[in-house]
Formats: structure tokens, C-alpha cells, sequence
């Protein structure tokens, strides 16, 4: 600790890193337009990742190492069906945990029903 070396080589796998991607959708289909997703390690509530939802409700995940991990969205926006175009703030029903063993891709994070 507080040592500095020069020369040394530091090697990474990254065959053993992974990309978790997916979107955030409503029970009725409707994709979020803004909002947020976690990735969390049970194990290490510390080691959480954050990632900003794009416009169509997508998020992507880069390095992620092998292990149980947990999604969550949060702050999901919805625009209402009425005809003012408002937005409704929506957070998931529950995490979505899984075992990570390889690209995860496509998975879809379920939010709490939107109103109108």
C-alpha cells in the first residue's frame, strides 16, 4: 500500500466480462421513454451499476462480470394515454435477478402498471 512500481502488466480477462442489455416496459406493453435501471450484486448491495434509460426504453451494461446479479428500473416514465401527453413516474414491481454466465441480451424489466 502506498507503493508505486513501474513495468508491471495487469491482465484482465475479458472473456469473462458480459453485456447485460434489454429494455423497461409496462404490463400492457408500453415501452418507458426515460428513467433509470440498477445492476446490483446480492452479495454486495455496494457494487451497483446505474444506467440511464434511452428513449425508447432500452439500457445496456458493458463488463459485467459472472455471477448472480439483480435488475431494477426506477423513475420509468410513461406517456399517458390521454390526449395531454403527460408522463407517469412508475418503479419496477420487484428486481429481476439472474445468473449471469454469458451475454445476457433482450431481457425485459417489468414496472408497476402506468395510469392511463
Amino acid at each position: 500500500e502506498g507503493q508505486q512500481q513501474s513495468g508491471v502488466d495487469i491482465v484482465i480477462p475479458l472473456s469473462t466480462l458480459y453485456t447485460v442489455s434489454g429494455s423497461v416496459v409496462a404490463p400492457d406493453g408500453r415501452s418507458a421513454t426515460s428513467g433509470f435501471v440498477a445492476l446490483e450484486a446480492p452479495s454486495d448491495p455496494t457494487d451497483t451499476r446505474h444506467a440511464a434509460l434511452s428513449s425508447s426504453g432500452t439500457f445496456s451494461f458493458s463488463y459485467v462480470p459472472a455471477g448472480p446479479h439483480c435488475l431494477k428500473a426506477s423513475h420509468a416514465m410513461y406517456i399517458r394515454t390521454t390526449a395531454t401527453n403527460s408522463h407517469l413516474s412508475v418503479d419496477s414491481m420487484r428486481p429481476y435477478c439472474f445468473q449471469l454466465n454469458g451475454d445476457a441480451t433482450a431481457l425485459s424489466v417489468m414496472t408497476a402498471t402506468p395510469g392511463n
